[in-house]
């Protein structure tokens, strides 16, 4: 039994990536990006998060084969009751590995430790607090999450522009409400259908990350607080860049009060970082090659450090143009 319970957990567990600090760092050595402090500090916090949910990911999987291997043993394979972990011991951690029928494995343990006769209880999962980053535009907020995201494995994760996903939000209730009338069903009331949205949302994406998270719509204020309070009752941990704090989130707007506890259950749900460097990384100054004197400020367009100048871009549209 202790031995096909060392072998599930064996198999769930997986390599751990590379932290979004890591990548950043090689991209500097490498000379594709130029080291920033303001962004080192965001990486960190980012990277705290991506550890937490690399953790919560193996014990999620080291639960479910735990769970396939006691629902496959039999009563004799199970160890006797004088193994059972006192419950006085919890939290002393060298006590509990003396003592007879304890491994330092959460998962381990809760099988050896059971009757038979017991359901098994499948472990709760413990949901992180995600981060909102704000700050001044062309800090590196976008870089610092494109860092994060890609390096995130075994969820369920989603990258999108806020503006989008408000569109495609709206467009997912108009649809839901015309099923229900081609059906010749009641539509349910917009409460309702926000919940029930959420939680769908919430199913698609274990991870969403938002770039450019800026409310001043009316209609998105008025679904943002009961769409996101179903996504984050569902476990959603939303990461976001954005260039004003949540305070400044519809700021001046019609019936704010209304939107004011989305901020507040913005800032339990998540952690906020201001991104407060001093560099626009929009911008690089090059010389001339006919005079060295004269700078240009060339404006790039960056991903994971590739840059891009627009002014090649915009040189090539030109000359595609119809004349």
């Amino acid at each position: 039994m202790r031995k096909a319970v060392r072998a599930a957990l064996s198999t769930a567990r997986t390599a751990r990536t590379p932290g979004p600090l890591a990548r950043y760092g090689q991209l500097v050595t490498k000379g594709r990006l130029r080291r920033d402090a303001a962004q080192v500090a965001v990486l960190e916090h980012l990277g705290r998060l991506h550890r937490v949910l690399a953790r919560e990911r193996e014990a999620r999987d080291a639960d479910a084969a735990a769970r396939a291997v006691w629902a496959t043993t039999t009563k004799e394979d199970v160890v006797e009751k004088e193994c059972i972990i006192d419950p006085r011991a919890v939290g002393r951690k060298q006590e509990l590995r003396k003592r007879r029928g304890t491994t330092g494995s959460e998962a381990l343990d809760r099988v050896l430790n059971q009757s038979k006769d017991e359901v098994y209880a499948p472990r709760q999962p413990r949901i992180p607090k995600g981060l909102y980053v704000h700050g001044h535009v062309g800090r590196g907020k976008s870089l610092c999450c494109d860092l994060f995201f890609e390096g995130l494995q075994g969820y369920k994760k989603r990258r999108v522009h806020f503006h989008q996903f408000m569109l495609e939000v709206h467009r997912r209730l108009h649809d839901a409400r015309a099923e229900c009338k081609r059906q010749h069903r009641r539509p349910p009331s917009t409460r309702d259908a926000l919940k029930a949205l959420g939680r769908e949302l919430a199913e698609e994406a274990e991870v969403l990350v938002f770039d450019e998270m800026q409310i001043t719509d009316v209609a998105d204020a008025m679904v943002a607080r009961q769409l996101f309070d179903a996504c984050w009752d569902s476990g959603l941990v939303l990461v976001a860049t954005s260039n004003r704090p949540p305070e400044a989130l519809y700021e001046g707007g019609p019936n704010r009060q209304y939107f004011s506890p989305f901020i507040t259950r913005l800032r339990e749900q998540c952690r906020v970082v201001c991104l407060d460097g001093e560099s626009d990384h929009r911008r690089l100054r090059l010389s001339r090659s006919d005079d060295e004197e004269a700078p240009v400020v060339r404006y790039l367009v960056q991903h994971l450090g590739e840059a891009h100048a627009l002014a090649a871009a915009a040189t090539q549209l030109s000359a595609a143009a119809p004349k």
